[in-house]
């Protein structure tokens, strides 16, 4: 079902009676198209997708049509001068997922662009009236001098933003910004009665696709599963690392001779400071240092984001990425240069003290299925095994599980299931709603084909009559009886209807009933 015809059943739809549980709660959600608080078609779209997707669930299982949204609310979109918010758009998004049967709706502050990453289908990009990417100390830069457009650095936190035609005094810190931008939301939504009663929860963006690590791995530099790269090389870092004493290491260490692919796309082995650079005391001290002003980016951020929702009955949740690859080296290259130095346990911690709920990717991978890819060395079971052990460490019961790509079949849902299971996952958020959710597949066997075949069988049949009636008759009777039952046979088994593999619908539905079992009752445990 494309989103032409879709989208023209959105408007007044009535929400589904059925009550999604007994206390409210919400264990699965959907991701809306990246568009959808953009677009009028994309939310039309969105809520009627909703739609069928609540009946049919309401149809088998009342529990899983308790279905919830996601939904990304843009900083370039909503912000579009400086100071002056609209956020107009999201609201009527929001509306319509209400009509469709939404649940509840997760709004996330995307404070990144959109159209750089995989799967970004839409372009997004951050607001227009930011510095430009030469400005130094409000980008992050890698060790070639090579700016990052997805997002604000770091260093941009406590710097004064300078906006061109704003007078010196008016410019905001980058924390200011966030911070306003998330007020100025809380206020619009309120006044537009939706924040608290649907609109439940607000997912804190934290960096580049929304997640706290630092863009080690930017698309249009760097192929899987290459090492990514530090982003540590800012006028405004570099200043501060010298005053911590911290030695950030050159651009020698990270390249080789022996490749001429970019340095983002190199295996750890051919890297000098993956080798012996990283694991040395001037290594270890700078790892430390990068690790901690990323802990410390998203403790500012989200206690800004705890201060502005305080009393609104919102639950706040936020995003670490599941790095899966190179995690069977000694040095897991990808993990560092997006800033996990020493595993998730400080990240969960600074959270788990907020009271801030995580989000973790990479639920629908297993080591036994990347081992295809041995240079990948990839270990999500590992990964995920020390997300669980760490967020047992801070006492955090569940947390939010995602897919990190998209995927419509039964072997992808069976191992978010057992995964979500095993690691104790309290909600799932499915990536994402598209038209492939809705595609019908075509029957085994086409009424044009089959007539082909008929032809064909005929054809070869009455060639072989020929040819053995020029033999000995007793042959020529014993073929055209076998002969004969087998056409008789081969039409009478085409009169059963043609087989069809089950639709991504109803392959989601079956999912949807079974992980909402599956992460209520991790949710009932605790």
């Amino acid at each position: 079902m494309d989103k032409q015809a879709l989208g023209k059943t959105a408007q007044g739809v009535a929400t589904p009676t059925i009550p999604p549980s007994s206390d409210g709660a919400v264990f699965l959600r959907v991701m809306a198209p990246l568009d959808a608080s953009v677009s009028a078609d994309s939310a039309d779209w969105t809520g009627a997708s909703l739609k069928v997707l609540v009946d049919r669930l309401a149809a088998s299982s009342p529990r899983a049509a308790a279905l919830g949204l996601s939904l990304d609310v843009w900083w370039g979109d909503c912000e579009r001068r400086p100071g002056e918010y609209d956020f107009s758009r999201v609201a009527r998004a929001v509306r319509c997922a209400a009509r469709g049967g939404a649940a509840d709706v997760a709004c996330i502050m995307s404070f990144h662009g959109c159209g750089m990453n995989v799967g970004d289908t839409v372009r997004v990009p951050l607001p227009t009236w930011l510095p430009p990417l030469s400005n130094a100390g409000f980008y992050f830069v890698d060790a070639w001098g090579t700016a990052d457009p997805e997002c604000l650095s770091i260093s941009a936190d406590n710097l004064q933003v300078p906006v061109e035609g704003t007078p010196a005094p008016l410019w905001k810190t980058g924390l200011k910004m966030y911070s306003d931008f998330m007020q100025a939301f809380r206020d619009a939504m309120i006044e537009e009665g939706l924040l608290g009663s649907v609109i439940k929860e607000v997912h804190v963006g934290l960096g580049p696709c929304g997640e706290l690590r630092y863009p080690g791995y930017i698309l249009d530099r760097w192929k899987y599963p290459g090492v990514g790269a530090f982003q540590a090389y800012d006028k405004v870092f570099l200043e501060k690392a010298a005053a911590a004493s911290v030695k950030i290491p050159p651009r020698e260490a990270f390249s080789s001779a022996a490749s001429i692919e970019s340095p983002y796309s190199f295996a750890p082995e051919n890297v000098a400071f993956f080798c012996e650079g990283w694991n040395c005391p001037p290594g270890q001290t700078f790892l430390k240092y990068y690790s901690r002003q990323l802990i410390d980016h998203g403790d500012n951020v989200l206690q800004a984001a705890v201060r502005v929702f305080a009393g609104t009955n919102v639950k706040l949740c936020a995003k670490l990425s599941g790095i899966h690859w190179l995690k069977k080296t000694a040095s897991h290259a990808a993990e560092l240069t997006a800033g996990y130095t020493h595993g998730y346990q400080p990240f969960l911690a600074m959270m788990q003290k907020l009271g801030v709920g995580l989000i973790f990717t990479c639920f629908e991978k297993t080591t036994e299925l990347e081992a295809g890819c041995q240079e990948a060395r990839s270990d999500p079971d590992k990964l995920l095994s020390e997300i669980r052990e760490a967020a047992d460490s801070c006492g955090m019961k569940t947390f939010d599980a995602e897919n990190a790509l998209e995927c419509y079949d039964q072997a992808a849902f069976d191992r978010i299931i057992t995964n979500a299971n095993h690691y104790k996952a309290g909600v799932f958020t499915f990536l994402r709603l598209t038209p492939k959710l809705f595609d019908t597949p075509p029957a085994s066997d086409s009424s044009a084909a089959s007539s082909w075949r008929i032809f064909w069988l005929c054809f070869c049949y009455f060639l072989g009559l020929v040819v053995v009636s020029q033999m000995d008759p007793i042959v020529t009777i014993v073929y055209i009886l076998l002969g004969t039952l087998a056409v008789i046979y081969w039409l009478y088994s085409r009169r059963s209807t043609p087989r069809r593999e089950p639709s991504a619908l109803e392959t989601f539905s079956i999912f949807a009933t079974t992980i909402t079992d599956v992460c209520s009752k991790n949710s009932s445990r605790h």
